[in-house]
């Protein structure tokens, strides 16, 4: 399926390694106590009629200032990350997204 309405990447914005592009729906925004990060909950679109959105979670310092509001249609560029974690003899992997620009 073709994306509409995307423009190229800028000079400026270049990607770097281990960095994407992600466009969506803000769908939640969580600051829990004592937690040094903002959680934004993001619908991405479905990849056709018949498919279910993605949910993806993008978190940014909560010190920074706020990149969206829930509804807010956003195209970020983010920083792919994660980390092992092990429950028996299972290992699971949890994926991060951490906001780099808004695009």
């Amino acid at each position: 399926m073709a994306q509409e309405n995307v423009q190229p990447i800028t000079q400026s914005s270049k990607m770097q390694l281990n960095e994407g592009i992600v466009e969506g729906k803000i769908t939640a925004i969580e600051q829990p106590e004592k937690s040094d990060y903002t959680y934004y909950t993001m619908s991405l679109k479905a990849a056709d009629e018949y498919s279910l959105p993605a949910v993806i979670q993008v978190s940014q310092p909560a010190k920074e200032r706020p990149f969206g509001r829930v509804n807010d249609l956003l195209r970020l560029k983010v920083r792919l990350g994660g980390y092992p974690r092990k429950s028996g003899s299972i290992t699971y992997v949890s994926n991060t997204l951490s906001v780099v620009e808004v695009l």
